[in-house]
């Protein structure tokens, strides 16, 4: 009798485990398709970027900078059509921060995480979405 108890909860513990690895597994899975950025104009970070690709809107810039594990921001700039992948963010460095730069659009990756949101003191955010 203590044998079949035995592998009953050893069926439940595989099925607790199953589901625990696959959360974890959709979570992942979700944070890294469901990207966003907070974006303002006129505002640039001002840092070395790792890469710079041609792009002809914040939306580009913003999946190019969503397919880069190492990119957290962008500086997107209009006439050039060039986003600058960084891997630095205004919450690390706020020192690089560098307002009134006409023509160019700062991004920051957020993951839906509100509290993250709320910490960013933007004064004319907006969201755009890079899958």
């Amino acid at each position: 009798m203590s044998f079949v108890i035995f592998l009953f909860r050893q069926q439940i513990l595989n099925v607790a485990i199953y589901f625990f690895f696959r959360t974890l597994i959709t979570k992942a899975e979700m944070q890294q398709d469901e990207v966003a950025f907070l974006t303002e104009e006129n505002t640039l970070f001002y840092d070395e970027a790792f890469a710079a690709e041609k792009s002809d809107s914040t939306i580009i810039c913003s999946q190019c900078c969503a397919r880069h594990k190492r990119c957290k921001s962008a500086n997107f700039v209009k006439d050039q059509k060039i986003c600058s992948l960084l891997d630095k963010t205004r919450i690390t460095y706020p020192e690089l921060l560098l307002r009134e730069q006409i023509g160019v659009t700062h991004l920051e990756k957020v993951f839906f995480i509100f509290h993250f949101i709320l910490q960013l003191p933007f004064t004319r955010d907006s969201i755009s979405l890079g899958n």
